[in-house]
């Protein structure tokens, strides 16, 4: 009888991450440090709809391999079900430097009828930030 209980909190909470979401292709465009905004594009596969909260993270790699925390986003979505393709334009912060940058998705999910709550953390390709007047043109 238990077993009915918490065998769904026990996969929700072991499921591995592709089998929630398959991200495909998660990529900047370069960008200039006198840009306000540039895109990204996020090729994802959802298994099943979701009500998510996404907390998305621009972080500087330094040369010696740690990241810093440069600017933080939170919102609140529906993934819907199926893959999509998204170009997404994100606000850049005033004081950006130049150097290599990445940024990281913190998407939380509930699951189990809310019994588990999932972090699944999604890395885009780095992107660069010059000082030059020289952009990349981005297509998703």
């Amino acid at each position: 009888m238990l077993i009915g209980v918490y065998a769904p909190v026990v996969y929700a909470t072991y499921m591995p991450q592709g089998q929630i979401i398959s991200v495909n292709e998660f990529q900047a465009a370069n960008v200039t440090t006198g840009d306000d905004t540039h895109y990204l594009c996020w090729n994802r596969t959802m298994q099943n709809d979701r009500a998510v909260s996404v907390q998305s993270e621009l972080l500087l790699l330094s040369e010696d391999g740690k990241t810093i925390e440069v600017d933080q986003q939170s919102s609140q979505q529906i993934f819907e079900e199926g893959r999509q393709s998204l170009l997404i334009e994100m606000d850049l912060p005033n004081d950006l430097v130049a150097g290599e940058y990445r940024y990281r998705f913190i998407v939380s999910i509930e699951m189990a009828h809310g019994r588990v709550e999932r972090n699944l953390f999604i890395d885009s390709k780095p992107f660069t930030v010059s000082d030059a007047e020289t952009k990349s043109q981005l297509s998703c």
